[in-house]
């Protein structure tokens, strides 16, 4: 019998798919604990559903290799994002079919053993070629460094306010006049005119003080009214414009609110409450979140060199494949929290407080301030230190 035909026949032989796939993510806690940071915002019964789902999927797809790659491949890109690194494919590989082999019992033969191992390596194969690509698009360190746009003279004007534009207009009429009196010039006053007409364009175009507040005020009108409400495009338009504004938006209520790929750099949200928040994938270069509340978070490969957490709450949070570089982490939270495969070149974890869920693994800490204690009390293994040598025990 075919490898195909021995995984759908002990498949089909199980006596209770769900208590199989509860079962295998208890196995998982027993034997592997390090990793159950990985489902700490989840439920084990909707994280077995989800198994099920997918390996009765798997099973049904064995005999299109065409749809299982469009299957798996996009599945381990999400994986990654959950913090599942290349090293964890064989410890679910071998608790799959511990698994099978205690639900099966007398049935469970060396065959099907032999098949399932077959059939697990090349589903693991397609999985972490799948992160892999993920990677090579948005890889997360230096190299993927969103350089600051460069904006031009008439651009710098254009974003000024109408007073400020006012008053370098006099400065210069004023220095131009002079010129003009002391040497005779006579195209220093074209040159004034000419200037004047484009102040007069850039005044137009920018509208009055008034107009400016007044659409301020509807930004924040947008904001209350979003409250309570998860997913509102209208609210992440309305506060990346009072963040261009350079408004403070610190002690805001954004709990479970749906923050995702926004432009939030050098934003204060200090004080904010932004538990179980989603900014996936968000630039927040430069943010503050001190004292904010960032339980069970998530901040999944955020760009955020330079932000400021001090003291904020991150327990639970998803902050894996992140940018965190330089950032300040003074006594933050990070108890249970997910940093695996972040990148902390130089970031400030003076005081940061962490627990054996708190998950390390694949993160970069050179030249990070963080003491070995609170290194130690992290699961970190597979991370790399503030002296550039490997964590390898746990």
């Amino acid at each position: 019998m075919n490898t195909i035909k021995l995984v759908e026949e002990s498949f089909a032989k199980l006596p209770d798919g769900q208590r199989f796939a509860e079962l295998f993510y208890q196995r998982i806690s027993e034997q592997s604990p390090h990793l159950m940071p990985l489902f700490a915002n989840t439920s084990m019964t909707k994280m077995a559903n989800k198994l099920l789902a997918a390996l009765t999927a798997m099973v049904a797809a064995l005999h299109d290799p065409d749809k299982l790659q469009n299957m798996l491949g996009p599945l381990g890109q999400r994986h990654l994002s959950y913090g599942v690194l290349e090293s964890h494919y064989s410890i679910v590989g071998q608790t799959l079919l511990q698994t099978l082999e205690e639900q099966l019992g007398e049935l469970w033969t060396d065959d099907y053993a032999v098949a399932w191992s077959e059939v697990y390596s090349n589903a693991a194969k397609i999985m972490q070629a799948g992160a892999a690509r993920a990677q090579a698009q948005n890889p997360s360190t230096s190299d993927s460094a969103k350089k600051p746009q460069k904006i031009s003279a008439l651009g710098w004007l254009y974003s000024l306010e109408v007073p400020a534009l006012l008053v370098y207009w006099l400065v210069f009429s004023a220095v131009v006049l002079q010129i003009a009196a002391i040497y005779g010039v006579p195209d220093w006053t074209r040159l004034l005119s000419a200037c004047s007409l484009v102040l007069l364009v850039l005044t137009m175009l920018r509208g009055n003080n008034d107009a400016v507040k007044a659409g301020l005020l509807e930004c924040w009108k947008t904001i209350d009214s979003s409250n309570g409400v998860k997913i509102s495009r209208a609210r992440q338009i309305a506060m990346e414009r009072l963040n261009q504004k350079k408004c403070a938006m610190n002690r805001m209520e954004l709990s479970e609110a749906g923050l995702m790929d926004m432009s939030l750099d050098g934003a204060d949200l200090s004080d904010s409450n932004l538990s179980k928040a989603d900014l996936t994938e968000s630039s927040l270069v430069g943010a503050n979140f001190t004292k904010a509340r960032l339980d069970k978070a998530l901040l999944v490969g955020v760009y955020a060199p330079k932000v400021d957490m001090s003291f904020a709450t991150l327990a639970k949070a998803n902050l894996s494949s992140s940018d965190l570089e330089k950032g300040s982490f003074l006594f933050c939270n990070m108890k249970g929290a997910n940093l695996s495969g972040a990148n902390l070149q130089g970031a400030n974890l003076t005081g940061a407080l962490m627990d054996n869920n708190t998950y390390l693994s694949g993160a970069d800490l050179r030249g990070a301030v963080i003491d070995d204690n609170t290194l130690n009390q992290a699961y970190a293994i597979g991370a790399i230190r503030p002296d550039g040598s490997v964590v390898t025990e746990g």
